[in-house]
């Protein structure tokens, strides 16, 4: 299966404080002089990776904890580490519809937790978003869809 992501936001996240890249191709390049976020662009995918294989308390941990990631002079209490990737999954050159992933990362009373995540695509242009994954503080709904042999 091939995947291309389309557009990235970040908030929050080392120096971006709010990032929006939109329109990304099946190849692009970034630029920029030393300490423009290159590295921390990059830096996004293997956070996520983290997340998503083990927990975000480890990706979080490996990266130092939770004041080394937020961006700087951001309240350590009231702010959220924000991640939107949009994406596509093509099979065989037909275009699919575009998933949207939603990360939304807190940290409370000493521990990190996950505010909200999401997983979601819209069928056809119009009508609500199809909700696979929807979590919030510990509760929330998940949609396999897989075949079920009587």
């Amino acid at each position: 299966m091939k995947t291309q992501i389309e557009a990235i936001k970040v908030k929050n996240f080392k120096l971006y404080k709010e990032l929006s890249i939109t329109g990304l191709q099946k190849f692009n390049v970034f630029l920029g002089a030393n300490g423009s976020g290159k590295t921390t662009l990059f830096k996004i995918f293997s956070f996520l990776a983290t997340c998503l294989k083990e927990n975000v308390t480890v990706a979080v941990n490996r990266e130092g904890g939770f004041k080394e990631i937020i961006t700087r002079g951001a309240s350590l209490e009231n702010t959220f580490i924000e991640f939107e990737i949009k994406f596509r999954n093509f099979e065989q050159n037909e275009k699919s519809p575009l998933v949207t992933y939603e990360l939304k990362i807190g940290f409370e009373r000493g521990r990190i937790f996950v505010e909200k995540e999401i997983l979601k695509y819209r069928r056809g242009s119009k009508g609500k978003p199809w909700h696979f994954l929807y979590y919030s503080r510990g509760m929330g709904t998940a949609i396999k869809n897989e075949e079920v042999n009587l």
